[in-house]
Order: structure tokens, then C-alpha cells, then sequence
């Protein structure tokens, strides 16, 4: 990226002895923002204050003038009204935007010069009063797929505006929603809890959502991995970010395999499903041997 700067702020940074602090301002996609500095007092620039007090360490800032993908990785403590071990369990930091920029904080007048704008927070692993943040570049969005390939299983989400499937119709009883509490808790990822089932279709919640209606998971909704019908014991894909307990109500919705069997046995809905499940796949189209003579790899 381009680094602009100002005349001053250039001069300073030439000298043999500078006054430079590197700040971090760090937003959310729900818009929610952080401000952090590695200088030993806060700093405030441009009406946002930018906090000394967590401290943090991060590795040299690698930028590359082709299609690399520019990185730095950041180290940084849990602190109290911060960023907290909950909220990046809870993912409220994927996919953050990142700015990471040098002033002198002896003259704040100088203005900025800018190391990364833009930039997003990638991996997240957390540590017992840590956590450890990858920092990537804009080329990271060259590096993603952003076309749709063929696939045997559908690529839309159950519900959504091209899946086309109501899940929750407007007259009668809803039977792909269902409200209940939990009974007995084992973690934070198994509880039990009644939920009603089908002999014919046991795996019903399977891929579904849990949403919770209060407790300390409020608002917060986790994919369910499995629900054993007779036990009552339902397991989450990962943890929830805080702790479960007995009488916690939720939502739970119906899921989906995304093939197209259960499109159409659970929710008659195969004229919207979104993959090519007839598609054959690699190794099994046919092969021809001369004129009208034609074999298939499956009957090698």
C-alpha cells in the first residue's frame, strides 16, 4: 500500500532518536471498536483514546509488492471490558478490521503514518490470559473462491433466500421450530433437554440451530452436532462461550445434510435445492472404445 505522509513526520522518523508510538484501532462487524497503543500511557489522536494497558507484542509486519498475502501475527492479555477470552469464543472477532498505524506521541500534530489499512483479523487461539491474532492483508480476499463450483450436496442454508423453504409459516403450528429448556448440563457443548422426534426421521435437529432466549448465551446460536432421541442428550458442534444451566430456555430448528434425499423426504423442497447431485463424479464417465462401441469406468 502506498504510505503517505507528512513532511514532519518523515523528518522525525529519519532521525537517530524518535518519539514513535504504534497504534491499533480495531472494529468489529457489528461495529463495536478498540483502540490500543504500545506506548506506556494513553494516547489520544483524533478524539479516540488509545489504550496502554493491555500491552501486547506482535512480529514484524511482512508486506510483499505482489499477490502475497501481507501478514503480522499480534500477542496480546485478556483484560476485564476488553477483548475477552467469551467474546472471541463467542467469534465477534472474525473477521475484524484491522488499521495499524505510527505518530509521534510527542506531537500528535504530525498526523499518521499508516502500516496497514483495512487489513482483517484471521486466525484467533487463545491462551489461558491470552490470545494470539493473525493479521492479514486485502490480497487475503484474492485467495478465496468467490464463484460457486459443482457440488453433489447443496450449497445454500436451510431457510435462506435461495433455499426458499419456510421455516417458520405464518399459519398452524410451526412443526420445524421448537421451544425447550435444558434439564441436566455436562459442559458447556452437552445438556439435555426434550425435544420431539420421528421415528422416521430421528436426525431431524442434526445441523440444526440452537438459539438461546436467555441465560448467560442470550442472543448467541451454536450448530447442533447430534440429538439422541431416548437420552435426551444433545451435543453442539464447539463450546458455547459461557456456561449452561439447568432451566436455560432456547430455539431449536430444524437442519439439514444438504443432500438431496433429505431435501425432499424432509422438506419437499428438491425444485430448490442447490447442488448437481447427478453430476457423476471423477473416474466414472464413460469411456469410448471405437466406433459405437461405448464402456463406463463402473463396469471395469
Amino acid at each position: 500500500m502506498s504510505k503517505a505522509i507528512s513532511a514532519e513526520l518523515r523528518a522525525h522518523l529519519q532521525q537517530e532518536t524518535t518519539t514513535r508510538a504504534v497504534l491499533w484501532r480495531v472494529q468489529r462487524r457489528d461495529g463495536t471498536e478498540y483502540f490500543y497503543t504500545d506506548h506506556d500511557t494513553d494516547i489520544v489522536f483524533t478524539g479516540d483514546t488509545y489504550q496502554a494497558s493491555t500491552g501486547f507484542i506482535s512480529t514484524s509486519l511482512s508486506q510483499d509488492r505482489g499477490m502475497g498475502v501481507d501478514n503480522m501475527e499480534v500477542i496480546s492479555f485478556m483484560h476485564q471490558g476488553m477483548i475477552t477470552e467469551a467474546d472471541v469464543a463467542a467469534g465477534l472477532f472474525d473477521m475484524a478490521t484491522v488499521d495499524i498505524f505510527v505518530v509521534n506521541y510527542e506531537d500528535l500534530s504530525m498526523g499518521a503514518l499508516y502500516l496497514a489499512l483495512g487489513w482483517s483479523a484471521g486466525e484467533i487461539k487463545i491462551g489461558d490470559t491470552s490470545f494470539t491474532c493473525e493479521i492479514r492483508g486485502k490480497s487475503q480476499r484474492l485467495q478465496q473462491e468467490i464463484v460457486e463450483i459443482t457440488s453433489v450436496t447443496c450449497r445454500y442454508t436451510l431457510g435462506d433466500a435461495r433455499c426458499k423453504f419456510d421455516l417458520t409459516p405464518s399459519t398452524g403450528d410451526n412443526p420445524y421450530q421448537e421451544d425447550s429448556s435444558v434439564i441436566y448440563v455436562t459442559d458447556r457443548q452437552q445438556f439435555t433437554a426434550s425435544l420431539v422426534t420421528e421415528s422416521a426421521d430421528p436426525d431431524v435437529w442434526r445441523f440444526g440451530l440452537v438459539e438461546w432466549l436467555d441465560g448467560l448465551n442470550v442472543g448467541l446460536t451454536m450448530e447442533i452436532k447430534s440429538y439422541d432421541g431416548d437420552t435426551e442428550d444433545l451435543i453442539l458442534f464447539q463450546a458455547m462461550p459461557f456456561a449452561i444451566e439447568p432451566g436455560d430456555a432456547f430455539q431449536a430448528t430444524f437442519g439439514c445434510d444438504k443432500i438431496i434425499r433429505t431435501c425432499s423426504v424432509r422438506f419437499d423442497n428438491v425444485l430448490n435445492f442447490g447442488g448437481e447431485p447427478h453430476i457423476p463424479e471423477q473416474g466414472t464417465l464413460p469411456i469410448t472404445h471405437g466406433p459405437g462401441s461405448v464402456r463406463h469406468a463402473w463396469d471395469r
